[in-house]
């Protein structure tokens, strides 16, 4: 029987982190609100726990996965609207239902497909935090199917739902989607690009690889945003190559 314990989120710099407890949300990341697009990177860090050591690392990653931290917006030409920041406020607050309320009146008011998108969020927000991977990647895939924006560090945030439900290769599948896109050089992107390097590292280890899974979390490492973060991934990268010895 596995044991688990828990540590302080791991946060990109200036972030401010509502603590989701238990939880590992990347995310799998840190969200940043600057726009209605942008309101879809509420998704982020997670909690860290640790499992006995030959799935330590993956657990660990599933459950920070699945925590959130929403970045203060840095200045910039764009505000946050009224609805953005009761959005953010309510999935702070666990008050889906309320984020839903106003994410849908936004939708029905503007009929963008951006407030659509921000509609799918929410809602895989909310499988994400009941810990439902099949619901959240059916989202996922709905949502993408319109042709509408999915945040990175939503999908991350479902690679880890699928990593600690045992499902390492969809973990993996998601984590490599999200690693052919682009990825801004400055500290959240360069930790988004980390955590899909982390999270494909440790379903390649689970799936037999721990070769290239202690590759891709080297790279990760290399791109941490500050010295918590890298000694987290550290941590991963010692669990992944005990299991080549």
């Amino acid at each position: 029987m596995s044991t688990t314990h828990g540590t302080p989120p791991v946060v990109p710099p200036n972030a401010t982190s509502p603590e989701r407890k238990g939880r590992f949300w990347i995310g799998f990341g840190a969200g940043c609100l600057t726009s209605l697009v942008l309101a879809l990177m509420l998704a982020g860090v997670l909690l860290i726990g640790s499992l006995v050591p030959a799935i330590g690392a993956a657990r660990a990653a599933a459950r920070t996965a699945r925590g959130q931290a929403a970045a203060a917006p840095q200045g910039g030409d764009e505000a946050l609207t009224l609805e953005e920041l009761e959005i953010e406020g309510a999935l702070e607050n666990e008050d889906y239902d309320r984020a839903e309320e106003i994410a849908r009146a936004l939708e029905s008011r503007s009929g963008t497909p951006e407030a659509r998108a921000l509609v799918f969020m929410v809602r895989i927000e909310r499988a994400v935090a009941a810990e439902d991977a099949r619901s959240a990647d059916a989202l996922v895939t709905e949502c993408r199917e319109l042709g509408l924006p999915v945040d990175p560090s939503s999908e991350l945030g479902v690679a880890g739902l699928w990593l600690d439900d045992d499902e390492p290769a969809k973990c993996r599948a998601i984590a490599e989607r999200v690693l052919l896109g682009e990825f801004d050089a400055d500290e959240y992107g360069r930790y988004l690009r980390g955590t899909a390097l982390v999270l494909r590292g440790l379903a390649s280890a689970e799936l037999g690889d721990a070769d290239a899974g202690a590759k891709d979390i080297t790279e990760a490492i290399s791109l941490g945003p500050d010295e918590e973060t890298a000694d987290e991934w550290q941590g991963y990268l010692d669990e992944v190559r005990e299991r080549t010895r």
